[in-house]
């Protein structure tokens, strides 16, 4: 079969409403995209010719989803051909841009993605440290190699790996990723730690006499409801106080 999709034959089929030859060049053409079958269900009114190109479109979709080991490209005539992943010195060398220090800023992105995708595929994978590159460099930026080797080492985090998946992925553009704050990157993890840093700090900074004793509250630890707390206000002020409980024991524990 011609890796070309005969799209033209297709519309043919559409305007002419036949189904049955319809339904066998839309499965014979398995290399046409998702979204130009998209496009291909507005050119025609009946329900079930529309139905069967979405069909179509929810198959190719999801195995585009799954693949993450093939490419999209156009040829001369428009039309979109599938390409096998290459090796990672062939996909860097597909985005070279000739510039020194920017296929080393390319490179280093490279193998961010390489060290945090377990099914990154080489030509996205450079293609995104392409685009990444291209708007860092695009800001310029008073230092470009340290803004380069922050964005690198924090998609290289092992601690944070939901951060690379999602622009990997493509939920956080390149241009996005690059105006990234320090405190948006970093994981909900670090994010809850430092909380309970501050709260702790707080907790111990209290003086003596906003602690009061109590048996409302039964240690986990020891089974006893020989008890101190305090209460703090940790959050923003129309949010509950926080609750510090301390057991005779050394057990300690908060809540809202």
């Amino acid at each position: 079969m011609d890796q070309i999709t005969n799209l033209e034959e297709i519309k043919r089929l559409i305007k002419c409403k036949d189904l049955k030859a319809l339904d066998s060049a839309l499965s014979g053409s398995q290399n046409i995209s998702a979204s130009k079958l998209k496009e291909l269900i507005s050119l025609s009114d009946s329900k079930k010719v529309q139905t069967l190109i979405e069909s179509k479109y929810a198959e190719i979709a999801s195995q585009m989803k799954e693949e993450g080991n093939s490419k999209q490209r156009k040829n001369e005539e428009g039309f979109i051909v599938q390409e096998a992943d290459i090796d990672s010195s062939s996909a860097l060398d597909e985005v070279a841009t000739g510039d020194s220090q920017k296929d080393r800023s390319i490179k280093m992105f490279f193998d961010a993605f390489k060290t945090n995708i377990s099914d990154c595929c080489n030509r996205s994978a450079a293609l995104l440290a392409k685009q990444i590159t291209v708007e860092i460099f695009g800001r310029s930026p008073s230092d470009i190699a340290k803004l380069v080797r922050s964005k690198c080492l924090n998609l290289k985090d092992k601690n944070n790996p939901v951060l690379c998946r999602r622009v990997y992925d493509g939920d956080i553009s390149p241009s996005r990723y690059v105006d990234m704050t320090s405190e948006e990157m970093k994981s909900e993890n670090l994010k809850n730690e430092e909380v309970k840093m501050i709260e702790d700090s707080l907790y111990e900074c209290q003086i003596p006499t906003q602690k009061a004793e109590t048996d409302m509250f039964k240690c986990s630890k020891c089974g006893e409801r020989k008890c101190s707390y305090r209460q703090l206000q940790t959050r923003s002020g129309d949010e509950p106080m926080t609750t510090f409980v301390t057991c005779e024991c050394g057990n300690k524990w908060r809540f809202c």
